[in-house]
This record gives C-alpha cells, structure tokens and sequence, in this order.
C-alpha cells in the first residue's frame, strides 16, 4: 500500500491488526500496534480497543489491563467501548472469586472520573458478576451507585439481582425490587436482604 503512494488508514491497520487477534495472537498485535505508534502511524482507540478485546477474548485479564495503560502512556484516550470490553472481561471472563468484579467496579469509577458516560449495560455486567459469584451485598452496592450516577436499571439488570435475592431465600426482597420496578421507571434503592 505505502508503495503505491498511499498511507495506510486507522481502519486498515486495525484490520491487521484484528487479523492477529482472530488467529490468537493478541501479542503480536500489541507489538504491531507499539510499532506503528514508534513510526507516528495513525492509531487510536479503535486499535487498542481491538487488542483489548482480543486479551479479554482469551481471558488475559492482565495483558488486557496492561494494553489500556499502553494506550494511556501513547496519550490515546480511552473510549466507553475500551472500559465496557475489560468491565465485560472481568465479570463474564474472570475469575471472580479472586475479586474480579472489585477491578471490574474501580474501572466504572475510572471511566466516571474521566467523565465518559457509563451505561446500564456496564453496570448490567458488574452485577451479573458479583450475583455470579453470590456476592448480593457487592451488587447491591453496585446497584446503589449505578443510581447515584443516574444510570436506571432496566428489566434485565434487576433481573439478576431477584434471582440472587431468590437463590438465598430473599423471597420478599425480590418481590419488593419487582413492585419497585414496575412502579418506578427509576427506581430508589432496593431492599436489603435478610440472609438467614
């Protein structure tokens, strides 16, 4: 392509790049991507954003983290796409048993402290986690500052919380949170369990 005389784009270079981490070689993608920034190539959020994706793909939670700082250090900021992928990572691929869903909730707080807007489905992920891993009280937190933020739960957020609400015999509570959101399309905060 350069020897034609034209310069390869942000889209063809994550296209490569992409090609790298579809065949599982998500390293070599980050080094493609450290090259081409040494070369004052064009690369943005949508490159990292693909590397980060491709480490969260193969449940390298770390190499994922690892390449968001990367992406800091090169003065590329990162988008609501990059947070929402490692956010995702963390609840639906990590091990949440070593506290995952904690990394998953400081990158929510990072994304607010940049002032990039968080979603439902950031927070949809978070609890899912944290009711995964039996953690009501963690998700219940979570759902607390999701509201505080002015993120409104939808169905299917609730949603995971009745059933962890159910699965520790919470009956009342999940019905409470039920009436709560059928009532109020934003909701105020649910009730806390009575775990016996």
């Amino acid at each position: 392509m350069e020897d034609s005389g034209e310069s390869p784009t942000t889209v063809t270079h994550g296209t490569f790049i992409r090609g790298f981490c579809k065949a599982g070689r998500v390293e070599l993608a980050l080094d493609h991507l450290c090259r081409l920034r040494s070369k004052s190539q064009p690369v943005d959020s949508y490159c990292y954003n693909i590397v980060i994706h491709g480490f969260c793909q193969k449940a390298e939670l770390d190499e994922a983290l690892r390449a968001l700082e990367e992406m800091k250090s090169r003065g590329v900021n990162p988008d609501v796409y990059s947070y929402s992928i490692l956010i995702n990572g963390f609840c639906i691929r990590g091990d949440l048993d070593k506290g995952d869903t904690d990394s998953a909730g400081k990158l929510i707080e990072e994304m607010i402290n940049s002032n990039l807007k968080t979603s439902v489905s950031n927070y949809k992920s978070l609890l899912q986690g944290c009711c995964k891993a039996g953690s009501l009280d963690k998700a219940l937190e979570y759902f607390n500052s999701m509201l505080e933020v002015g993120v409104f739960p939808d169905i299917f957020t609730c949603n995971s919380i009745v059933t962890e609400y159910c699965s520790k015999g919470c009956v009342k509570e999940a019905l409470q949170l039920i009436r709560i959101r059928e009532f109020h399309p934003q909701p105020p905060q649910p009730p806390r369990p009575k775990i016996r």
